[in-house]
């Protein structure tokens, strides 16, 4: 992945002989690979979890991608979705098991 800065299975697989299933699910074990459900391909983590979040939440919502919907966590806190749809909020809060009636305005 270094090489090609991209997620190239046909590669991974050429070199380390092992089938492009099996590389597919180690890396999505390990949750460096996302599923992109615009492209409708599998992508590096890194390249899907940056642009627009607020975007890709939204999708991964849409999609019912529950680990693309889990995956944002770790990049985006919540006091930076202040300016992100109601129902974006809402499902971040449901996700995170967060209680929002004990959230302030602080």
């Amino acid at each position: 992945m270094n090489i090609k800065s991209c997620l190239d299975l046909d590669y991974i697989s050429e070199i380390s002989n092992l089938s492009q299933e099996k590389i597919s699910q180690e890396l999505d074990t390990d949750n460096l690979i996302s599923y992109n459900p615009i492209n409708q391909k599998q992508e590096l983590a890194t390249q899907y979890l940056s642009g627009n979040i607020y975007r890709k939440l939204e999708e991964a919502i849409g999609a019912n991608l529950p680990k693309n919907i889990e995956a944002p966590k770790a990049v985006q806190t919540l006091t930076m979705l202040r300016d992100a749809t109601e129902d974006i909020k809402l499902a971040y809060l449901e996700t995170s098991n967060i209680d929002w009636n004990h959230l302030t305005d602080s």
